[in-house]
């Protein structure tokens, strides 16, 4: 009677531990990109909002007779002019971005990988 073939080995995800890599290091990138998608998500929400925001005050102004603050030109230099209004986007949005960014990865590293339960952490 010929010998049974050996089964082939099953292969392992990178959480579970497989191909020598650390699960600790797989789920801190998870926790980081997780992070990032929900800065990102942040900082469009931000600039759009924004946007709208800034819009309707040009719209105001002009409408009433006076120049829009908004479209006054704050940066101009080596062919990039970005307007009062850009610029205040921008920083809105960098502004949601890093703070969700922070607050995500704060409230990811409370939770504890093992359970998923939250772990107490220290009130200042």
């Amino acid at each position: 009677m010929p010998a049974e073939p050996e089964p082939a080995p099953r292969r392992r995800s990178p959480a579970s531990g497989g191909c020598g890599h650390d699960p600790r290091a797989y789920a801190a990138t998870v926790r980081v990109a997780r992070s990032l998608a929900v800065g990102v998500g942040a900082a469009v929400a931000a600039f759009v909002l924004a946007a709208l925001v800034l819009t309707v005050v040009g719209l105001y102004q002009s409408g009433h007779g006076h120049r829009a603050w908004t479209d006054t030109d704050l940066i101009a230099a080596r062919g990039v002019a970005l307007s009062v209004a850009d610029t205040i986007c921008v920083a809105a949005a960098a502004c949601a971005a890093l703070t969700c960014f922070a607050v995500s990865q704060r409230a990811q590293s409370s939770v504890s990988p093992s359970s998923g339960t939250t772990t107490p952490s220290s009130s200042r």
